[in-house]
């Protein structure tokens, strides 16, 4: 199993080489998800087999995000959201037969578990902490403030998420980060660098 971040403390280095990849434990394969034959189309058997095996409640539900097909196999790839809010750092995957019969579900966890804690810092403050963290772990260069918005996701560890900002600042003549700051403590959780991750 490889490791994913830890969604606590602050992040050592800038550029802290994280993969948001593997699955949250061994049993994460689950084979012949529905009980028998699905009479739907394609997309509605993978959704199926995927709320079979992690249920979608009244905090989680699942969105396709990518639809691929080989000469063998089709691959429907779904995003959870808590709450009305994106998840990031979690991925199922339906793979089925070509005429769309689940064959097994890849699921990032079996239940998602995310803190409720109230919001202590707000959309501005969580990018000044994040300016300021890049000017001070980058050697002194001067980071460049995004025009976007810092959005609220939820950064899933495992089974275990929890609620950050995601603030994308600009480091010349690098490009652009995504610094993810604790809602609830202003803390420096994981630095994302898109050419890495």
């Amino acid at each position: 199993m490889k490791q994913k971040h830890r969604p606590t403390g602050t992040v050592g280095a800038l550029l802290s080489v994280l993969i948001l990849t593997g699955y949250a434990s061994a049993d994460s394969r689950i084979v012949k998800p529905l009980s028998g034959p699905c009479q739907a189309s394609g997309a509605s058997c993978a959704k199926q087999a995927l709320t079979a095996v992690v249920p979608e409640t009244s905090e989680l539900e699942w969105t396709l995000e990518t639809q691929e097909q080989t000469s063998q196999r089709k691959f429907f790839r779904y995003s959870p959201v808590w709450n009305g809010i994106p998840v990031v750092g979690a991925t199922a995957v339906v793979t089925s037969s070509t005429d769309g019969q689940p064959l097994f579900v890849d699921r990032p966890f079996a239940v998602l578990n995310v803190p409720k804690r109230a919001p202590r810092i707000s959309a501005d403050t969580a990018k000044e902490l994040a300016l300021a963290f890049v000017h001070q772990r980058s050697g002194g260069v001067i980071p460049v403030e995004s025009r976007s918005v810092p959005k609220r996701v939820v950064l899933a560890d495992g089974n275990i998420g929890q609620v950050v900002y995601d603030v994308q600042v600009g480091i010349p003549p690098a490009g652009v980060v995504h610094v993810f700051i604790a809602q609830d403590s202003g803390d420096v959780v994981w630095v994302k660098n898109p050419v890495i991750h």
